[in-house]
């Protein structure tokens, strides 16, 4: 997918009209004028915080779009990607489980644990980790207009013993990396805890420069400084 700044305002509008009527929830041609407002004071650079909507982050948003699209409306497609992760949860409940979720696979962890919360009370996740989520956009919050757990108050799933979610400012997914005013406590008093991370994963050259950074990668996340403690407290390191 091309940067903005190598396609026309047509293609550029139909993209971010797209986001932002869908995914960033901001209303109907919103996405045109902010991207207007965009242009006029950063270029054709897209900066809510600190990172450039170049071909990385248009092509990073474009599949996350298509991806949210397939997963709202698609119930076959739905109902598979969540079992497979339900059948590798329930084939470990009696050990104490540490979940982590990257990205698209965060919504899946949500919606798993929601249902499983409902369906086997006594199952529990001791410890469950977002990282590079995009749980905080509106449009997933309120689980899509037609998800079948379309909710006014989102919440910590039932099942969830703690909730740490990690995200780095820069990372185009992680668009709102604090969660916690959004999703209620569950019954046991669980709320998410916010970890702003560095993601400095970059992708290098054969002489091992660096050469493209890529803040929503799942690898660098899980060797930040944070992810390791997380893991190491709960191994009992």
């Amino acid at each position: 997918v091309p940067a903005f700044g190598d396609q026309n305002d047509d293609e550029e509008f139909g993209i971010f009209d797209r986001l932002g009527t869908k995914i960033l929830g901001i209303g109907e041609f919103a996405g045109r004028r902010l991207l207007g407002s965009f242009k006029r004071n950063f270029g054709f650079g897209f900066s809510l915080v600190t990172f450039a909507f170049d071909k990385f982050a248009s092509k990073i948003l474009k599949a996350l779009a298509d991806d949210l699209e397939r997963y709202y409306t698609k119930q076959q497609f739905r109902t598979g990607v969540q079992d497979r992760l339900r059948r590798q949860l329930l084939a470990h409940r009696d050990r104490e489980i540490m979940l982590v979720a990257h990205s698209m696979g965060s919504i899946v962890a949500y919606d798993v644990l929601t249902q499983l919360s409902s369906d086997e009370p006594v199952f529990r996740v001791a410890r469950w980790i977002t990282i590079g989520s995009p749980l905080g956009l509106r449009f997933v919050k309120q689980r899509g207009e037609e998800h079948p757990q379309r909710m006014d108050v989102p919440k910590t799933p039932e099942c969830v013993g703690a909730w740490s979610n990690m995200g780095d400012r820069r990372d185009p997914v992680a668009l709102d990396i604090e969660l916690a005013n959004d999703y209620v406590a569950n019954s046991r008093g669980v709320i998410c805890s916010d970890e702003p991370v560095r993601n400095d994963y970059a992708v290098a050259d054969e002489k091992g420069d660096k050469r493209d950074e890529n803040p929503h990668k799942s690898y660098g996340y899980l060797r930040t400084r944070q992810m390791a403690e997380s893991i190491g407290s709960f191994v009992g390191a």
